[in-house]
C-alpha cells in the first residue's frame, strides 16, 4: 500500500491533505510536534477501520511527533521515512509566518522561521527524493505561498523570502530531475489566503477572502497527479500573471501596503 509523509499534519492544509489523502486509501505518516494533536487526528482517521471492504490491508495512519525547526528532527525524520519502501508521496506542509517591521520582529522567531520554511524543505528533498528513486518513485509536493511568486513582501519579509527560497529550489529540482529521466517529481503549491489558524500565529488580521484548505487539498492532489510544476489555487491563479507585470518598486508598495493592513 502506498504511504504518504505529512508534514504539519495537526491543523490547516496539513490536515485536510491527510483527510483527503486517507479517503483515496494512502497509508499515512503524520507529522507535526503536537503528539496530542496528530494523535487525535490519526484516530479521526482510523477509528472503527480494520480492514477495507474488499478484504485487503486498511491504510494506516502512524504519528511522529517532531520539531523540524531542528536539523536533528528532520534527519530523524528522514530516517523513519527511509525504512518505509512504499513511500511515494512527502508533502513539506509544515511552515510559519509573523508579520511587523523587518526591524521590530522577534530574531529568534524569525529565524525559527528560516529554519522550518527553508532548512526542513532542503534536508527533507536532499534525503527523500533518492529514496523515493531507490524504490522505484514517487512525488514530492513543497507547499509555499503565493507569497513565494512575489518581487518581495514588506512587513513579511522573511516569510515572503522564504516562500520564494522555496518555489526557486523547487523549480530547479523539477528541472533536474526533468532532464535526468528520474522516476521522482516535486511540485510546489503557492495558495493565496487559505481560511486556517495560520493568520492567528502570524499574527495578521487577512483582509481578502480565503480558500477553504478542504478545496486547497483536493485542487493541489488533481494538479499533481498531472506533475504540475507550480499550483495555485483560488482566484490568484487567474490574477498573478498581470500583477507580476508590475515595476518591482510599485508592486513592492501594494504588497506591502496589504501587509500593513494585517497588522494588530
Amino acid at each position: 500500500m502506498s504511504v504518504a509523509c505529512v508534514t504539519g499534519a495537526s491543523s490547516g492544509i496539513g490536515k485536510a491533505f491527510a483527510r483527503q489523502l486517507f479517503s483515496e486509501g494512502w497509508s499515512l505518516v503524520l507529522v507535526a510536534r503536537s503528539e496530542k494533536k496528530l494523535e487525535a487526528l490519526a484516530e479521526e482517521l482510523t477509528g472503527g477501520v480494520s480492514a477495507a471492504a474488499d478484504g485487503a490491508t486498511a491504510p494506516t495512519a502512524d504519528v511522529f511527533p517532531c520539531d523540524l525547526s531542528r536539523e536533528d528532527e528532520c534527519l530523524r525524520l528522514c530516517k523513519q521515512l527511509e525504512t518505509i519502501p512504499d513511500l511515494r508521496l512527502l508533502i513539506n506542509n509544515a511552515g510559519i509566518g509573523a508579520v511587523g517591521r523587518f526591524d521590530e520582529l522577534d530574531t529568534d522567531r524569525q529565524l525559527q522561521m528560516i529554519r522550518l520554511n527553508v532548512e526542513a524543505v532542503e534536508i527533507l528533498c536532499r534525503e527523500i527524493i533518492p529514496h523515493m528513486e531507490k524504490e522505484g518513485g514517487g512525488q514530492v509536493l513543497n507547499v509555499a505561498s503565493s507569497a513565494g511568486l512575489l518581487k518581495g513582501g514588506p512587513y513579511m519579509a522573511t516569510y515572503y523570502a522564504t516562500k520564494a527560497y522555496v518555489v526557486s529550489l523547487t523549480s530547479s529540482i523539477f528541472t533536474e530531475l526533468k532532464e535526468r529521466r528520474s522516476t521522482v517529481a516535486i511540485s510546489a503549491l503557492c495558495p493565496g489566503p487559505v481560511d486556517t489558524n495560520f493568520n492567528e500565529s502570524a499574527g495578521v488580521r487577512s483582509s481578502l477572502p480565503g480558500i477553504s484548505p478542504e478545496y486547497c487539498a483536493r485542487f493541489a492532489l488533481r494538479k499533481l497527479n498531472r506533475k504540475k510544476l507550480i499550483i495555485v489555487p483560488g482566484p490568484q491563479r487567474w490574477g498573478m500573471p498581470f500583477y507580476n507585470i508590475l515595476p518591482r518598486r510599485l508592486q513592492l508598495r501594494i504588497t506591502g501596503a496589504g501587509q500593513k493592513s494585517k497588522m494588530r
